[in-house]
C-alpha cells in the first residue's frame, strides 16, 4: 500500500478530519487536502508528522541501478 493510500484508509476508517489531522500536526489543512486529492506533494517533515499522527509505519526500499 502506498502512503497516501494508508493515510486515506486510516482518516476513513477512523472518522478523522483533515481539519482535526490539521490541528494535530500543525500541517495546514489545505496541504493535506491537496496531497490527498493529487494536487501537490506535502515536504517530507510535513509528510512525516501525518504518518507519526495516524501511527503509520513506513518501509523504504531504496534500489540501486547499474
Amino acid at each position: 500500500m502506498k502512503i497516501k493510500e494508508a493515510i486515506q484508509w486510516v482518516i476513513k476508517n477512523r472518522s478523522i478530519t483533515q481539519k482535526e489531522l490539521s490541528k494535530k500536526t500543525g500541517v495546514r489543512e489545505a496541504a493535506i487536502s491537496n496531497y490527498l486529492n493529487n494536487k501537490s506533494e506535502l515536504r517530507s517533515d510535513a509528510l512525516q508528522k501525518i504518518v507519526d499522527a495516524l501511527g503509520i509505519e513506513v518501509s523504504i526500499k531504496i534500489f540501486k541501478t547499474k
